[in-house]
This record gives C-alpha cells, sequence and structure tokens, in this order.
C-alpha cells in the first residue's frame, strides 16, 4: 500500500513579510511576455519566496537552489504543496564552489536572485556568487540581492549597527557588507550597479546588471 510522505516544511517570519515588497521590484526587472525568462535562485532557504514568486509570475520558470538538507527538503515541500509547475526541483548548490559546477549552464540566466544571504556568510561567498553571476547570466540580464548593507562605510540605523554586531559575535567572518565592496566585486565580473532600492526594515534591492559576456 503506497503511504505519502510527511515533508516538514521551514517556516521563515521574515520571508513572509518581505515577499510581496521583493516581488513588487521584482516587477520592473521580469517582463511579462517573455515565456522563456528563465531566474535562478541561490541560497533559497525554506523556499518560500520562489514559490510566492512563481505564483505572481507564472510564465516564468524558476530554478531554487540551496546547499542543505532542510531547506532543500522545505523547497521540495512547498512546491509540491502549490501544484506549481514553473517551479523547478531544487539544485543543490554552494556559491562557494566553481560555477562550472553549478549544473546550470552558461549564459543561460535571464535573472539571479539572492535574498538574505550576504550578511551571514563569509565574503568568499558573496564574491563567489558575483564570479558565478558574470558567467552564467545572459548578457544585458540581471543579479538582485536583498539584505542590509553599509552605503560608503556609513551603516544605519542604530538596529542595524546592532544587528551587525550580534552576526560578528556569532562569526567573525559574517557581517554587514559594504555595498562599494560588492560593486567593485561586480565590476571585476563585468556587472554594473543599474539601481539600488530603498526596502523596509531599513534593507536594501541591489540590481546589478552584466554589460557584456566574459567568455
Amino acid at each position: 500500500m503506497a503511504t505519502n510522505k510527511i515533508v516538514r516544511v521551514m517556516k521563515s517570519l521574515a520571508a513572509e513579510r518581505n515577499k510581496q515588497a521583493i516581488c513588487d521590484i521584482l516587477r520592473q526587472y521580469i517582463p511579462m511576455e517573455d515565456e522563456d525568462f528563465f531566474v535562478l535562485e541561490t541560497a533559497s532557504g525554506s523556499g518560500q519566496h520562489v514559490v510566492f514568486f512563481a505564483e505572481q509570475f507564472p510564465h516564468v520558470t524558476f530554478q531554487p537552489s540551496e546547499c542543505d538538507i532542510p531547506s532543500t527538503e522545505s523547497i521540495k515541500g512547498y512546491i509540491a504543496a502549490s501544484g506549481l509547475t514553473n517551479v523547478k526541483q531544487p539544485l543543490w548548490i554552494n556559491v562557494c564552489d566553481p560555477f562550472t559546477t553549478w549544473d546550470v549552464p552558461l549564459l543561460s540566466c535571464d535573472l539571479i536572485i539572492n535574498i538574505n544571504m550576504i550578511h551571514i556568510s563569509e565574503w568568499e561567498t558573496t564574491t563567489g556568487l558575483i564570479k558565478a553571476a558574470g558567467n552564467i547570466l545572459k548578457a544585458g540580464s540581471h543579479l538582485v540581492t536583498y539584505g542590509p548593507y553599509k552605503v560608503h562605510g556609513k551603516l544605519e540605523p542604530e538596529s542595524n549597527v546592532r544587528f551587525d554586531d550580534l552576526l560578528r559575535e556569532e562569526n567573525k567572518e559574517w557581517g554587514i557588507r559594504d555595498i562599494d565592496d560588492i560593486v567593485a566585486s561586480a565590476l571585476e565580473n563585468g556587472m554594473i550597479l543599474q539601481m539600488m532600492h530603498d526596502m523596509p526594515a531599513n534593507n536594501k534591492m541591489l540590481i546589478f546588471k552584466k554589460k557584456s559576456d566574459l567568455i
């Protein structure tokens, strides 16, 4: 007798709070008429974001990814519960690994999304993401990152300063990054900062545009 597998999904309160605001910005960078549009999400976490976005953009194909088993299983659970056909099963991607191991073809992505990863990971994780984006994005396409950032060395408000202190106490390699450092890494990989959107809860969305193919 067949039995139904119980999937325990994770639930992020932050994802529930910010998914609509992020989606509203994404509408500016996802064309409504392009049915071949392909989006890769790195560090997909619970899967709440990617499933919500897929519901809002049914003509777009979304590819989530993660590098830990609980998150990967949670993503699968959200996909199954949604019944959506435009979300692929999650790939196992550690953004610190060479992009040639990602099982994502070069020059194949119309958009890459990364939400709330940069400040809770080592700097090498950010540079790995950016290097990969420079190679797997199509020319003229975008890398979108979301989270708290310093701007030209200045971190505000005070709540973000306290948050940064807590992050560095937990792991000295973590912390809120300066936009200038991220922009410099992007430039090294053929991308420019096209736009910075102020977001709720003292966060920002950074929009990087790939200028030309690197390979």
